[in-house]
């Protein structure tokens, strides 16, 4: 196979729906990279918080971008040929949790710490099949985690997140 025939990810479902996921993916990255330089410089920090989500930000629409262009070239190359398959019930699930956590997020009333721990929890049950013994586990290192991210967000990093009082 030349590269032109081979496809830009190795366990790709279909390249149709990898192009329109890497070009939504570089669009909304763009939007947040825009977004972030209007971020105003906190009082104990002079650079701000806005080189983070930035930097983040560009990086991850230039990496969409680039699979975008190899996707898309894929296409052009050798057609779509693949029939669209059923998704698979845990990325389906793990992509409405994620976007629970993001709605949840917005709200601005939980804590961040409290959110964090209870989509860690959950997306271990939803995709671990958890027993009685390793949920009181999973709900001890989900909270610790959920604390320790609030920690390093608000304390090193002095980013403001939704519901911290």
């Amino acid at each position: 196979m030349t590269e032109a025939t081979t496809p830009p990810t190795q366990n790709q479902q279909h390249p149709l729906l990898t192009l329109v996921f890497s070009g939504v993916m570089a669009a909304f990255c763009a939007a947040v990279a825009f977004h972030a330089t209007g971020i105003a410089p906190s009082r104990f920090e002079p650079i701000g918080p806005g080189p983070v989500p930035l930097t983040l930000a560009i990086l991850i629409s230039v990496m969409s971008g680039i699979v975008f262009v190899q996707t898309l070239r894929y296409m052009v190359v050798n057609g779509l040929s693949m029939p669209l398959k059923r998704p698979d019930s845990s990325r389906v699930f793990i992509l409405g949790l994620m976007l629970s956590y993001a709605a949840v997020l917005q709200l601005d009333f939980i804590r961040y710490d409290v959110v964090t721990a209870a989509f860690l929890l959950i997306g271990s049950i939803g995709l671990g099949g958890i027993s009685p013994k390793q949920l009181a586990i999973a709900a001890v290192l989900s909270a610790a985690l959920g604390y320790f991210l609030q920690l390093v967000f608000t304390r090193f990093l002095v980013v403001d997140l939704p519901g911290v009082f």
